[in-house]
């Protein structure tokens, strides 16, 4: 069965071809000329090389019976009776055009391969050279069988030979690529642009057909339309796919062939061979010319997509390597910020850990020396009211070591204990502050502005924000002015951020100390006897809190401390 079904696709293909070849002699009589019956465009040639390409060799059996039919057809037409020399010739002249073809067709597959459509520059040159070469052998056999049949003498054999071997060359060269034009699949693009330039073309092309009305220079234009139509075959060819361009070299051909052989035009000479050799030779340029422009233009378009494939590919390439490089410096980054705020830490902690060494060892035992010595001094002392200024003075170096001691705890405390995020209001935050002030400067009377917005919650480590309210609030009390004190504390607080100023009519902190004063054991002043620790643990407190401090100062009028704790 499938052998059975090869053979009716062959006899089909056959068929096809016979009846193709008859069209096709039949069209290539409609351009010959009167006198000589001569055809500028024989498409058989043509048809012939194009069946072989689509349906592969083994259609050259339906290729000569066609090449026998238009044969004795054109013999009909140029009036030679039909003969047994006369079917000899035709026979042979159909031999040789097969094998014209065919040696085509092999020179095809050697040269280029599977032939794909002129989509490279090489296989529009190899074409030619190919078409060149095979069209030697039809025109030979041609040349043979007509001699050999005593049907052309043999001074005119030279330039049969000629004429012959050019019209078989035009008729593949227009009608082989027009053919196969229709077997690649292809769509047309209409953009903007391209409506446009289409509309400028048409507009051009009517200017010119009603220049050539003008009888002044009809002539000139006449002679000038076929460089005229060089623009628009090459943006056709630019714009377009092989089958349109072919059309319009098809279309240009048949045109041009019809004012020629009606005597007019600018391929139309003082003889019939001269104007059908000019025609032809023109044909021929503007299609070879179309389909190696087509070529080239097609593989640009191809190394273009080529390149632009392989640059996004690159580009893909480039930005994964560079989001590589950038996770793997980022990654770098923090390590080096760790590996920095590590030692930028164990840096601060060896200079704070000398600081504390040197300054405990000197709070801590100057209360304790103190206490001795007043306690040896009680011993001796008989008065009681002596008495009892001694153990005043002892509560008060015990008070001071107190307090020194809690300041310590508190350090520890917060460089130890996580940030714990807890509901909190202000008013009595502040207001424990102000009694845990009255009780370490009780003979202080302050006088306090409470200014407390909070709008709705707020959270933050409430045991820090108490550390930071006690220290401010203390150091207010402790730097009085040698007057009331007056100490006014803002606060403005919402979901997102809570703005802190506390304000004092103290003594002021020089500006030389500004940059300092949140240093260990660093005293701006040597009144009140601090510790020169309570700045330092409310930027400490601050820093886990995330928040910020800024202090403005003037001596002798008083402090003012701006704080920003962001929401936890």
């Amino acid at each position: 069965m499938p052998h059975l079904q090869w053979k009716k696709s062959v006899d089909l293909w056959l068929v096809l071809a016979i009846i193709f070849y008859f069209f096709a002699a039949q069209a290539g009589l409609l351009l010959t000329f009167e006198i000589s019956k001569e055809s500028i465009l024989w498409p058989p040639p043509g048809l012939a090389f194009a069946l072989l390409l689509f349906w592969g060799k083994r259609i050259w059996p339906g290729i000569i019976i066609g090449s026998i039919l238009a044969h004795l057809i054109w013999f009909l037409h140029i009036d030679v009776t039909l003969s047994p020399t006369v079917i000899y010739c035709a026979v042979l002249m159909s031999a040789g055009q097969t094998l014209e073809a065919l040696l085509g067709y092999f020179l095809i597959k050697k040269v280029i391969g599977e032939f794909d459509g002129f989509s490279k520059t090489n296989h529009a040159f190899s074409f030619l050279f190919i078409v060149l070469i095979m069209c030697l052998v039809g025109a030979s056999v041609s040349t043979l069988g007509m001699f050999s049949g005593q049907l052309l003498p043999s001074d005119e054999t030279p330039s049969f030979f000629f004429f012959k071997w050019v019209s078989n060359v035009v008729s593949i060269l227009v009608i082989t690529p027009f053919l196969l034009s229709w077997k690649w699949r292809s769509h047309i693009q209409l953009g903007k642009t391209t409506l446009f330039e289409t509309a400028f073309f048409v507009i051009l092309a009517a200017g010119v057909l009603y220049l050539n009305t003008i009888l002044s220079i009809k002539n000139s234009i006449s002679s000038a339309i076929p460089f005229l139509l060089i623009p628009l075959l090459l943006w056709i060819t630019f714009r377009f796919n092989l089958k349109l361009i072919m059309t319009l070299v098809v279309a240009t051909a048949f045109t041009s062939i019809y004012i020629t052989i009606n005597k007019s035009g600018p391929f139309y000479l003082y003889t019939e061979e001269n104007s059908m050799i000019l025609n032809q030779i023109y044909i021929g340029m503007i299609s070879i010319t179309a389909l190696i422009l087509h070529a080239t233009i097609r593989e640009r378009n191809e190394v273009q997509n080529h390149l632009k494939n392989f640059n996004e590919k690159l580009e893909s390439m480039v930005t994964e390597r560079t989001k590589k490089l950038e996770e793997e410096i980022v990654v770098r980054k923090k390590m080096e910020e760790k590996t920095k705020s590590s030692n930028r830490r164990l840096k601060k902690t060896n200079t704070e850990l000398d600081h504390f060494v040197y300054s405990v060892s000197h709070d801590l035992r100057a209360p304790i020396a103190s206490i001795l010595g007043l306690t040896n001094l009680a011993k001796s002392e008989t008065d009681i009211k002596n008495i009892k200024e001694i153990i005043s003075k002892i509560q008060n170096s015990a008070s001071q070591q107190d307090k020194f001691i809690g300041e310590i705890l508190d350090i520890s405390r917060n460089a130890r204990l996580v940030v714990k995020a807890e509901k909190v209001n202000f008013s009595e935050i502040v207001d424990e502050a102000f009694e845990y002030g009255r009780y370490g400067y009780p003979n202080k009377n302050v006088e306090k502005e409470l200014d407390i917005r909070q709008e709705g919650p707020f959270s933050s480590d409430k045991q820090r924000l108490k550390v930071i309210f006690n220290n401010l609030i203390a150091n207010s009390l402790r730097y009085t002015n040698g007057k009331k004190p007056l100490i006014k504390v803002s606060i403005q607080a919402n979901d997102k951020i809570a703005h802190i100023t506390i304000t004092d009519n103290g003594i002021g902190i020089g500006k030389e100390h500004l940059d300092k004063i949140f240093k260990m054991f660093y005293r701006a002043t040597d009144e009140g006897a601090g510790s020169g620790l309570g700045l330092y643990i409310v930027k400490e407190a601050l820093d886990k809190l995330k928040g910020e401090i800024k202090i403005e100062s003037t001596p002798k009028k008083g402090t003012k401390v701006m704080l920003e704790i962001p929401q936890l």
